[in-house]
């Protein structure tokens, strides 16, 4: 019906029917949360994403309904994953936790199953015995575990505009494929901004994906300069479909800039392949860049502003690489050349020196003036930190970490080249996208 709404431009109906199938779509997953696996909720998630697109390209050429949308990126992407995460994790603390959560998934997994069998044919005596049984096993867990309720506890817009103070902003960044009646090949990004006031989120478009394609180069080889020509504010990238150059501050955050005045702290969570980007590194200027203007915090979900992650600290330990001498290394000595093959249009190194750890790769001295700077830093603020700089920063050293039963220290920051593998599972749809364009 929702199609068909669409097609004949029946707004209205549309509009209501999208809110009505939005509201079941997320009563079925989140009973789905409570008894399947990790990777099962993810799948079962997977079902629903045409619908979330439909929604978020009505929001994306209506301009309504951006509240209830950023509510589904909350509840899909922070909410449903953190729980099946840490009710496992709640579950391994001790042998009684264990079996407490053990039941409620079951009587969960009853409870959906009887639930999804035709009304006529349901037994509401037992549907009314496991809803209460899964109450009270809840009940259970919470007594025994505080965290539990945080846990379960639905995060809205509201929330996170209620905590933000003057001056701070929260971007969550969104990719969809644009759907009305049928889906197409068009994969948009957007950006919802909150603000401390906001009545509602307010949604900015952005780009479409082979824009960033284009800057990324997704599909062809890298070499050592595909870094610094992506983040150089005198070549910005590749020249786009357009007769114009763009760059990754044109494409990703000129839209959003001028919704910003007066903001210097910014929450932002990233989507698709925003998360290969350093928003920091995004130059505004021959001396500027987003980290110089702002105060970028990196979070999984902005959920996490209201409920944040928890961490266990067990020491306060760091270490840190930097200044690393690439051209000689005694792993790599009187061993043959590693060959590894690779899937055409992908990433490799030529090694043609076979006592050389980095090939292409040549010193960065920026990075031992980094090191430096934070080691500074993080002894001031009570931290024993070991620095590894020149020939000392070996691979050995690199694998010793964490052996011999010593605990991973708290910080481990590497200063050095960069590089990805593209996706394999988002590979061929993106070549797809490329060839038709």
């Amino acid at each position: 019906m929702i199609c068909n709404y669409w097609i004949t431009n029946q707004n209205e109906l549309l509009m209501s029917s999208l809110i009505e199938s939005n509201q079941i779509e997320k009563t079925l997953v989140s009973r789905a949360s409570k008894h399947l696996s990790e990777s099962e909720l993810s799948d079962y998630i997977h079902t629903f994403t045409s619908s979330l697109d439909r929604l978020f390209t009505y929001t994306n050429e209506s301009g309504t309904l951006s509240g209830l949308s950023y509510n589904n990126i909350l509840f899909y992407k922070g909410y449903l994953l953190n729980f099946a995460t840490q009710l496992n994790r709640l579950a391994k603390l001790d042998t009684s936790l264990t079996r407490k959560i053990n039941d409620l998934k079951v009587c969960n997994e009853k409870l959906a199953k009887e639930l999804s069998i035709p009304q006529d044919q349901r037994s509401k005596d037992k549907i009314i015995l496991l809803e209460e049984m899964v109450t009270e096993s809840e009940k259970e867990i919470t007594r025994k575990v505080h965290s539990f309720n945080e846990l379960q506890q639905e995060i809205n817009y509201i929330d996170i505009v209620g905590l933000l103070k003057s001056g701070e902003a929260v971007i969550e960044f969104i990719n969809f494929n644009l759907i009305k009646a049928e889906a197409t090949d068009s994969i948009f990004y957007a950006a919802f901004l909150l603000k401390n006031g906001s009545t509602e989120p307010h949604y900015i478009k952005l780009f479409e994906q082979k824009s960033l394609d284009s800057l990324l180069q997704l599909g062809s080889v890298r070499r050592s300069e595909y870094v610094n020509n992506l983040y150089n504010i005198s070549d910005r990238g590749t020249t786009l479909i357009t007769t114009h150059k763009k760059s990754l501050y044109d494409v990703i955050w000129k839209p959003i800039e001028k919704e910003l005045e007066g903001i210097k702290t910014i929450y932002f969570s990233p989507s698709g392949l925003l998360h290969h980007i350093n928003l920091d590194a995004i130059p505004i200027s021959e001396i500027e860049t987003l980290a110089d203007k702002y105060n970028l915090i990196n979070l999984n979900s902005t959920r996490q502003i209201v409920i944040p992650a928890q961490v266990q600290l067990i020491n306060n330990n760091a270490i840190l690489y930097g200044g690393i001498q690439f051209d000689q290394d005694s792993t790599n000595q009187n061993k043959k050349e590693l060959v590894v093959p690779q899937p055409s249009g992908e990433i490799y190194f030529n090694n043609n020196n076979s006592n050389s750890r980095g090939g292409s790769w040549n010193y960065l001295p920026g990075t031992e003036r980094e090191v430096s700077a934070i080691e500074k830093i993080i002894q001031a603020s009570g931290f024993d930190v070991i620095s590894k700089k020149a020939y000392a920063a070996t691979e050995e050293t690199f694998k010793n970490i964490g052996n011999n039963n010593s605990p991973s220290p708290r910080i481990l920051h590497i200063a050095t080249h960069g590089y990805f593998f593209p996706d394999p599972k988002m590979k061929q749809k993106y070549t797809g996208i490329l060839d038709q364009n």
